[in-house]
């Protein structure tokens, strides 16, 4: 019995050889998914993360209370503490094009490439190569750098 099964071949699951797929589908496919993937990130987010999120969106915009660009920054940095993606692209992207009195292109450019290695595409669009990156030490040397109060 053992020496039947050893001739006989295993039909594969699917089998595509003589399927043709066009040569446009692939590019289509990866075109789509960096479309749709910073779409995707709130759905990946914990909901404890998305609520300290929507508060930073708040503050940097005066939504319910008055705008506090440095509050902001610290609940950014609250959300990235806890590994979320977005919250490293929103303190670069605040660092990067805010008022001139918080911006820090340096630091920004440490939280977009720091965001960018996490897999956010939008971190790219406020990285500035004029720039060396800065070092990031310590607990959240943005929050320090724009005045961010203390949570």
């Amino acid at each position: 019995m053992g020496s039947q099964r050893e001739g006989q071949r295993i039909a594969p699951l699917f089998n595509l050889s003589g399927v043709h797929l066009p040569r446009f589908l692939f590019p289509l496919l990866l075109l789509l998914l960096t479309i749709l993937a910073p779409r995707a990130y709130a759905e990946a987010e914990a909901p404890r993360v998305l609520a300290v999120l929507e508060q930073g969106r708040a503050a940097e915009t005066g939504k319910g209370f008055g705008r506090n660009l440095g509050m902001a920054v610290r609940l950014y940095c609250d959300a990235a503490a806890m590994g979320s993606t977005e919250g490293f692209t929103r303190i670069g992207r605040l660092l990067a094009t805010g008022p001139a009195q918080i911006r820090n292109p340096r630091l920004a450019n440490a939280y977009l490439a720091l965001a960018a290695s996490l897999g956010s595409h939008e971190a790219m669009n406020h990285y500035d190569p004029r720039y060396d990156n800065a070092e990031i030490e310590g607990d959240c040397p943005a929050a320090q750098a724009v005045g961010g109060t203390e949570l």
